[in-house]
């Protein structure tokens, strides 16, 4: 790949067997990544300001949702082991800044 070039496949792999787990699709550019504590949920934004859950068993995009719409980049993080909660840093729409907290089962709104 080119240098400054992006791809919007997450690939997961066993380094061990050198093959890949899974890979999906989340069609943008993924600006900020976190695993869940217990490998279970993968939680992605985006370019186009979403936050996304990834389940990689199922190799699938479980919710699809907005996430912060300032233009600054920001950072996700899972609150724990066997926590239902992702809380992301980033910034609003007048460049302030924003921490939210996101209910795993409902990521509609805020917390």
């Amino acid at each position: 790949m080119a240098c400054g070039q992006y791809s919007s496949i997450i690939n997961v792999w066993n380094v061990d067997c050198e093959t890949p787990i899974f890979a999906v699709d989340i069609g943008k550019k993924p600006t900020s990544l976190s695993w869940s504590y217990e490998g279970k949920l993968l939680a992605i934004h985006c370019d186009d300001k979403k936050i996304r859950l990834i389940d990689p068993r199922s190799n699938s995009i479980v919710q699809d949702n907005p996430g912060h719409l300032g233009p600054k980049k920001p950072k996700l993080t899972f609150l724990g082991a066997n926590k239902n909660f992702l809380c992301s840093a980033g910034f609003g729409k007048s460049n302030r800044r924003e921490v939210a907290l996101w209910d795993l089962r409902n990521m509609e709104k805020r917390v």
